[in-house]
């Protein structure tokens, strides 16, 4: 099931636009369960509750009150990472839409083409998010010395790190865990069919660029408040910058 979200201050805008979607969307998923709203706050206070709750949101960026643009803002500080689609009567501003990580731009007066050029696009991104959100399982060493399988959502992975012979895995709630002994570069292996978020840096950590919220003094900053060294060196220290700006044009 598609979890859907329109927001627009125009009723009978969303009556239309519900309807042309689901003319579109029923060809990749039968059940789709739709929620509007008619502006930005009722939506936030939506998502407050449960970031993840919509699959795509639908977004007027001309709306009183609260507009598209700082909906879209205050959506991605709550957490929300899933598809986000701003709709509008003015195709000039859709620039400004990807500052906010937008999947895609409908302008009102050419729904129907633009969601016939934009829904095969949307709809891998869908399936990019499921994968994403689908949990990995990864053997965890229980304190009586046993392995026991332990589910990971991608998202919530902050780094690997080599500790003296094994792997620790630490999340963001400050969850730690110690794995199985294998080389770093297969669990590389492993977490890049989920994600593409994670690289090597200074040969002993795996980390999540999706946390990484600035870089001082030679080191990146996460979401956690928590710094993970660049390096020793010039040379290490350039490499793991070249990967934060190499994650930085992917995003």
């Amino acid at each position: 099931m598609l979890e859907i979200a329109l927001c627009d201050d125009d009723q009978d805008f969303l009556l239309t636009f519900k309807g042309v979607l689901e003319q579109h969307l029923t060809r990749y998923d039968s059940e789709l369960r739709f929620k509007q709203f008619s502006d930005g706050n009722l939506l936030l206070n939506s998502v407050r509750v449960n970031p993840d709750a919509y699959d795509i949101i639908f977004l007027d960026v001309e709306m009183p009150m609260l507009n598209g643009f700082a909906t879209a803002k205050e959506l991605r500080k709550m957490g929300y990472s899933n598809l986000l689609v701003f709709v509008t009567n003015n195709d000039n501003e859709a620039s400004e839409g990807y500052f906010y990580k937008a999947s895609g731009y409908i302008v009102k007066g050419t729904i129907r083409n633009a969601l016939e050029r934009n829904v095969e696009l949307i709809m891998a991104r869908l399936d990019s998010e499921f994968t994403r959100r689908t949990p990995i399982l990864l053997k965890s060493l229980e304190k009586n010395g046993s392995h026991v399988d332990k589910a990971f959502f991608v998202n919530d992975i902050l780094y690997f790190e080599v500790y003296r012979r094994g792997i620790i895995l630490k999340t963001i709630d400050n969850g730690k865990y110690t794995l199985l002994p294998h080389p770093l570069g297969q669990y590389h292996e492993m977490i890049q069919t989920r994600s593409d978020k994670f690289e090597i840096i200074i040969r002993s950590i795996l980390l999540n660029f999706r946390h990484v919220r600035s870089i001082a003094d030679n080191c990146f900053v996460l979401t956690n408040g928590e710094k993970i060294s660049m390096g020793a060196s010039r040379t290490t220290i350039k490499a793991s910058r070249d990967k934060h700006l190499n994650q930085l044009g992917r995003r």
